[in-house]
């Protein structure tokens, strides 16, 4: 299995830390028995991410806050 995941991080995160938990999401992704392959995109925004039915999906952060992002780094 290919995997494929957006993952929206605040603006004035570093990039060190951007790439760390890009690096984490992948090991997690491919520790799965089932994905091969695992391909993370990191984004600043999520507002042009669409529904099938055209409606707008969440906006804002991923996270709730700054503490969910030390706990993965």
């Amino acid at each position: 299995v290919l995997c494929e995941v957006h993952v929206v991080l605040p603006k004035n995160l570093d990039l060190t830390q951007a790439h760390d938990i890009s690096t984490y999401i992948t090991n997690a992704l491919e520790g799965e028995t089932d994905v091969s392959k695992a391909y993370v995109h990191i984004d600043t925004f999520i507002d042009h991410r669409f529904s099938k039915n055209g409606d707008q999906e969440g906006k804002g952060d991923v996270f709730g806050s700054s503490n969910d992002l030390n706990a993965m780094t």
